[in-house]
């Protein structure tokens, strides 16, 4: 069972599951940088730009800084 609250919810926890399953299996390769700012030695984290159940992951590896300026307060001024 789930602990996801909505479909949307759900959606991203599967979304997470399939990169991190990816990674352990070796089907999925973390880069050593931002793909936005270029920052090294930071901890990455994927931005999903499609939560499709099917394919190939969509998205592109973010530090922190990045993924929460393009996801939170600071999207408006996040230059893709």
């Amino acid at each position: 069972m789930s602990d996801a609250k909505t479909p949307e919810e759900h959606k991203k926890k599967l979304a997470r599951a399939k990169i991190n399953n990816a990674l352990r299996d070796g089907r999925l390769k973390k880069p050593k940088h931002c793909s936005h700012c270029g920052a090294t030695g930071k901890k990455l984290q994927f931005h999903h730009t499609s939560y499709s159940k099917t394919g190939k992951p969509k998205g592109r590896w973010l530090c922190a800084s990045c993924h929460q300026k393009l996801t939170g307060n600071g999207k408006k001024n996040f230059k893709k």
